[in-house]
C-alpha cells in the first residue's frame, strides 16, 4: 500500500467555490465538473459533497485498507451481503458501500474514532433498521458520535484504556488539553486513567481545571 492521505483529502476537494463559465453558460462544480442553471443549486450540490470519485481518491492508500477490513467485518457478521463471490479489494471497489464506506472512514479518522466497527455497530443496533448504508450516513453526524460518546462513558469497559495510555502517557501527564480532549473525547476511561496519572499533579490554569471539572462530572453521572 502507498502513504496514506491525509484525512482531510474530501474536505480540501471542497474548498474551492463553485465558479460560473461563460462558455458553457452555468455554474460549475469544481470537484466533478457539473454544471447548473443557477449559483444556488450548484452550491446545494457542492454542499451535499457526494460528488467525488472515491475510487481515484483512495485506491491503494492505508486508507482504502481500513475500508476494506471494515468491509470483510461486515461480510463475516453477515451484515453485508457482497454481490460477488470473490472478495477481493477489485471487487470491493465496485460495491455500492464503498463510496459511503470511505465517508464513514473519512469521518472517524477526522474526529480520531479509533475503533470504527464498535462506532459502527453501535449505531447499527442502536438505530435498528439494521441497514448498512443508513448506518453509515448517520455514522458521518455529529449527533451520533455524540451519542457514542456518551455510550462508552457509560460502559468505560469497553475502551481500550490501557493502549491509549500506553501510546500517550507523557503527553497526558504533561498536556492537560490533550488530556482533556481525549477524556471528552472518551479515548480513555476517567477510573483507567487514574490508575496511571495522579490528575492534580497535571498543570492546569483556571479554565482547564473548569474543563476538567465538566468531564469527571460527566464519567460519574454515566457511572450511575
Amino acid at each position: 500500500m502507498s502513504n496514506l492521505k491525509k484525512h482531510n483529502d474530501i474536505d480540501q476537494l471542497y474548498e474551492e467555490d463553485v465558479y460560473y463559465s461563460e462558455l458553457k453558460e452555468k455554474y460549475i462544480c469544481p470537484v466533478c465538473g457539473k454544471g447548473f442553471q443557477s449559483e444556488k443549486g450548484a452550491k446545494n450540490h457542492k454542499d451535499r459533497r457526494n460528488c467525488f470519485n472515491a475510487v481515484s481518491l483512495f485506491k491503494n492508500t492505508l486508507t482504502e485498507n481500513k475500508m476494506f477490513r471494515i468491509y470483510k467485518t461486515f461480510l463475516d457478521k453477515g451484515t453485508y451481503v457482497s454481490r460477488y463471490e470473490n472478495v477481493s479489494i477489485k471487487n470491493f471497489r465496485k460495491e455500492p458501500v464503498y463510496k459511503p464506506l470511505a465517508k464513514f472512514v473519512h469521518f472517524c479518522y477526522k474526529n480520531k474514532i479509533s475503533s470504527m466497527e464498535e462506532y459502527f455497530y453501535f449505531i447499527y443496533y442502536s438505530n435498528k433498521t439494521y441497514s448498512v448504508k443508513n448506518t453509515l450516513e448517520k455514522g458521518i453526524t455529529n449527533k451520533w458520535l455524540r451519542k457514542f460518546r456518551k455510550w462508552l462513558k457509560e460502559n468505560p469497559e469497553l475502551i481500550d484504556s490501557d493502549r491509549f495510555i500506553e501510546a500517550n502517557y507523557n503527553k497526558l501527564k504533561k498536556d492537560a488539553n490533550f488530556l482533556i480532549r481525549s477524556l471528552q473525547r472518551s479515548d480513555v476511561s476517567l477510573f483507567r486513567l487514574m490508575d496511571y496519572i495522579d490528575i492534580e499533579e497535571v498543570p492546569m490554569h483556571k479554565q482547564q481545571l473548569k474543563d476538567l471539572k465538566e468531564v469527571i462530572n460527566e464519567f460519574k453521572e454515566s457511572s450511575k
